[in-house]
């Protein structure tokens, strides 16, 4: 968990942000974290004022990657004041070690095909588009794709799974005459 702040007096390197983390706590389980492990997750929570007086800045503060300990985290989205990055494959001036468990990051392309395969959404042409860019608007609405992620951050879990010999539909049941009024009608 992170917290974006803007310092008073601008930093010397000229950017506008500070991205403060917080100490680690176990919190709430989602699908990501379980997959990639919940280190590889991080939440940067983003204060709401903030987010209504600066919202182009912002967009654009957020269309790069961020390093944290020579690793490369990249926002996939935005949801509660609250953007969230996963962490891939690459590194900033460090080596990988696989005593980290560096061997079994994903690339950004990977981790967004094993939760929302593309091929499985081709009617979802634009964000397609977006992902094939080098830069992804996560403020931009790109339909459905996009909201699938949020699926992916529930904390829900699911308790009973059928497999699919054990399935089998069942027509549903009408009935063709019917009465509707809408008058009150007393005893």
């Amino acid at each position: 968990m992170a917290t974006l702040l803007k310092p008073q007096v601008r930093p010397v390197n000229g950017c506008a942000y500070t991205i403060r983390l917080e100490a680690m706590e176990k919190r709430r389980s989602h699908r990501f974290a379980r997959f990639c492990g919940s280190r590889r997750i991080l939440q940067i929570r983003i204060p709401e004022k903030l987010i209504f007086e600066e919202v182009t800045q912002l967009k654009e503060f957020f269309q790069q990657r961020f390093v944290l300990c020579g690793r490369i985290f990249v926002p996939f989205y935005a949801k509660d004041n609250s953007l969230y990055l996963v962490e891939t494959n690459e590194d900033w001036e460090r080596q990988s070690r696989e005593a980290f468990g560096d061997q079994h990051r994903k690339s950004f392309t990977e981790f967004v095909n094993w939760h929302n395969p593309p091929e499985c959404n081709q009617k979802q042409v634009r964000c397609l588009l977006c992902l094939r860019s080098a830069r992804l608007s996560f403020f931009k609405p790109l339909s459905k794709y996009v909201t699938r992620f949020a699926l992916g951050l529930s904390t829900t879990i699911p308790v009973l799974e059928f497999q699919e010999k054990n399935m089998f539909l069942i027509d549903d049941l009408c009935e063709l005459s019917f009465s509707f009024s809408s008058q009150p009608r007393g005893l």
